[in-house]
């Protein structure tokens, strides 16, 4: 029997931009390679993204999205809940059409985009979902909100035909039905959208003496808000000057927050203290700026398992976190803190610079665990998934009447 020609619908919540030439751009996590994962098995994938028209874009904060095969299915432009309810017929309608043509759906959750594509889906098609963060994380949305986002992913984990997670065992044990673990026919799966080729991976850090300075990095690339613990970070540089420990944080990403942050530099008097290097694309660059320093700080409040942990990992960067989402598969309990512990994660920061011995382990022990997380092994991983997908499509698309 001949093959068929298998078309992907995939959610996520994505803002974009066209010119007018027609060329889309998007931040970086939405870049050729994440949409090639998908095109590698499926024939022809249609993207779900609310689309603005401008009339140029900086390359340097924005990349071109052109793989062959994808199709920019556009939504209108809205961020917010309330800017979605004035615009909610136009928003409708094209979720309504969204999978029209489609022969089956990947919804990453917990998004409000895959909510509404799944309440308006072909009912007929198979469906997967990648579960990439855990919604009662989502702190800055009100308690309700985040009940209403659990309840979704439940819901559809229910009726889904199969999900993959970020996490390896946290986010399966929390959300997944119990009816589903005996499921045969329930395709289940893990992997990180982390891209880690070898020249990310260490070796392990020798760290043979106490930290003159303490050089530390953190990475978010797009800064809008406080959701990755900037402020906090801050905190902790502003704590450790008035211990009298020298320090440097350098802040890599971009976005509307930047300012807001920078002025509270000003008012913590730690402006020397802090960099702003903006979003970097070019991996070399990130390599070189990553390993110019001597911990990562993320004190972040919202994640499923955060690919700029595992990055910083994997460079043999000794890691300050919280124990948030799937980051207790990652990290030690000593070295995880609330997110509004800056005295926690500066404390720590001062006992370690002391302490080069434990500082080599954590950077040995990263190392390892970064390794799990190769290329190799999630591309091999993430295919096996899709290609189940694909195979239910298919099989569905024969069994239907012509």
């Amino acid at each position: 029997m001949p093959p068929i020609s298998t078309h992907l619908l995939v959610v996520d919540n994505a803002h974009i931009y066209r010119t007018p030439d027609g060329k889309y751009y998007a931040p970086s996590l939405y870049d050729n390679t994440f949409f090639n994962r998908y095109l590698a098995i499926f024939d022809k994938v249609r993207f779900i993204a609310k689309t603005k028209l401008v009339d140029r874009i900086d390359t340097g904060r924005f990349i071109q999205i052109d793989a062959p095969g994808l199709e920019i299915h556009e939504l209108p432009w809205t961020q917010g809940l309330s800017a979605l309810a004035r615009r909610l017929p136009a928003v409708l309608a094209r979720y309504r059409s969204a999978s029209a043509g489609t022969d089956c759906a990947i919804y990453r959750v917990s998004q409000l985009e895959s909510y509404i594509a799944y309440l308006f889906r072909d009912r007929r098609q198979p469906f997967y979902l990648e579960v990439v963060n855990d919604p009662e994380t989502f702190v800055h949305m009100p308690t309700m909100l985040r009940w209403v986002n659990q309840f979704m992913l439940r819901v559809m984990l229910k009726h889904a035909d199969g999900a993959a997670f970020v996490t390896e065992r946290v986010l399966q044990e929390k959300y997944l039905p119990p009816a589903r673990l005996s499921d045969a026919r329930f395709e289940r799966s893990h992997y990180s959208s982390i891209e880690l080729k070898p020249d990310w991976m260490g070796p392990p850090r020798r760290f043979l003496s106490s930290l003159q300075t303490v050089h530390l990095a953190h990475v978010s690339n797009s800064i809008d808000n406080d959701i990755k613990g900037h402020q906090t970070a801050i905190k902790v540089v502003h704590l450790l000057k008035t211990y009298g420990v020298p320090v440097t944080l350098t802040f890599i990403g971009d976005g509307s927050f930047v300012d807001a942050l920078k002025a509270m530099c000003q008012d913590f008097n730690v402006t020397e203290q802090v960099r702003f290097v903006g979003r970097i694309h070019d991996r070399a660059e990130l390599l070189r700026q990553l390993r110019e320093t001597d911990l990562f700080l993320y004190p972040t409040r919202l994640e499923g398992l955060p690919r700029a942990v595992i990055e910083a990992m994997a460079v043999g960067l000794p890691t300050l976190s919280t124990p948030i989402a799937g980051i207790p598969e990652l990290l030690d309990a000593a070295y995880m803190f609330d997110p509004d512990d800056a005295d926690g994660f500066a404390s720590a920061i001062v006992r370690l610079r002391e302490r080069p011995n434990e500082l080599s382990a954590m950077s040995q022990h990263n190392v390892e665990t970064a390794s799990k997380f190769s290329k190799e092994i999630l591309d091999e991983r993430r295919s096996r998934f899709y290609r189940s997908l694909r195979n239910r499509a298919e099989s569905s698309e024969r069994r239907r009447p012509q």
